[in-house]
């Protein structure tokens, strides 16, 4: 059992089939061909991790691993899987299914809501959660499952540094003299749909169980980019399309950009949190104890108390400005964005782009596409 447990651990779900095929053999053979699959995909990386592990020298390793334990615990809690983990990077996943799963699996897929109900429909997930009973959901159950999974992460990330276990590296003499005394341990999240090859990289030697694919790429990329947007989260448009229309009335469009490697532009999302309630989304169990209630961002009150504070009319505003932006109407977008800033300072979206078309001197050029490109991201 410990063996099984270790092998879990070090393989991940992803390892799962490989350790299968082998079993019963008398040799490891590690060149098992891959499988496709469709998954959502969150990418999240932790701020300032180079200046940090030079600060905490040895300690850097209990360090990460407490923000992988946030990460992790949220992402099984919710229905999703750990994956790889690259030095300050974790890549989790969502397994929707087998195959592909039409309108969510290629970058020109265009899915609206009729294409989320059809996959409701027709596909069905089996998922454990925090519960002990596998269940069967829907693909937009999941998605909402992985973005309450994410909001978490930054809510608990939040009060780990306020009262938790990250306060103890603020007050690292080291840490303080290199950050200051407000430094806080921030983390970037980036979130995605698409197909992937599920299966073994590597040799005889080692080999890692995990997911490639353009589009586990674009998570890892759309974290990046949180770092251009100046907010911790950006979700992709495919997968805002997946998520059921309650949840994505929390979320607002922050640019659409088109950039290298990918067919076609690309609207960015993010979720707005200011608030940081502590207990925040602790799983909810059915009277059975056994089997995990689903997520309801229509009328569970914690997910509105996040954006406690924004201006009512802000989302709204964002987005009216977006549009104009897009449209080439840049004096009215120059205008709306003005008034976001202050239903909203310092909102790091609305500077980039105010940033952006004070270049061309607020004058749109008469080639404009209707989209940023973004050479960077």
């Amino acid at each position: 059992m410990k063996i099984g447990s270790l092998l879990q651990i070090g393989f991940g779900a992803a390892g799962a089939a490989i350790i299968g095929k082998n079993m019963g053999t008398g040799e490891l053979n590690p060149m098992v061909p891959g499988k496709m699959i469709t998954s959502i995909y969150g990418f999240c990386d932790i701020r300032n991790f180079t200046d940090t592990t030079e600060c905490l020298q040895e300690e850097v390793m209990v360090y990460v691993n407490k923000l992988g334990q946030i990460v992790h615990q949220c992402t099984n809690d919710y229905f999703g899987m750990a994956n790889k983990n690259v030095g300050d990077a974790f890549l989790l996943s969502w397994k929707i299914c087998d195959d592909l799963l039409p309108g969510f699996n290629a970058f020109e897929d265009k899915p609206v809501e009729e294409t989320r109900l059809r996959s409701s429909e027709t596909v069905h997930c089996a998922v454990q959660g925090a519960g002990t009973k596998v269940k069967n959901i829907s693909p937009s159950e999941l998605a909402d499952s992985a973005l309450a999974a994410f909001l978490k992460c930054l809510v608990d990330l939040d009060n780990a540094n306020t009262a938790g276990s990250l306060t103890q590296y603020l007050s690292y003499p080291k840490v303080r003299k290199r950050f200051g005394d407000h430094f806080r341990i921030k983390m970037g999240f980036g979130m995605h749909v698409g197909w992937a090859i599920e299966g073994a990289i590597g040799s005889s030697y080692k080999i890692d169980a995990t997911y490639m694919s353009p589009h586990v790429e674009m998570s890892d990329r759309l974290e990046a980019g949180s770092k251009i947007f100046g907010v911790p989260l950006n979700i992709s448009h495919w997968l805002v399309a997946l998520l059921s229309p309650a949840a994505q009335k929390f979320l607002r469009p922050m640019d659409k950009i088109f950039v290298d490697g990918c067919p076609v532009p690309m609207t960015v999302y993010t979720f707005d949190v200011l608030q940081f309630p502590v207990n925040f989304c602790k799983p909810q169990m059915a009277p059975d104890g056994e089997t995990q209630l689903p997520i309801d961002f229509e009328n569970d009150p914690q997910f509105a108390s996040l954006q406690r504070g924004l201006h009512p009319a802000f989302l709204d505003t964002a987005t009216n400005a977006v549009e104009c932006y897009l449209a080439g109407e840049w004096e009215e977008a120059r205008n709306i964005m003005n008034h976001a800033l202050i239903q909203k300072p310092k909102d790091g979206p609305t500077l980039r782009l105010l940033g952006i078309m004070q270049e061309y001197d607020w004058i749109c050029p008469q080639d404009w596409p209707g989209y940023t490109r973004v050479s960077n991201y």
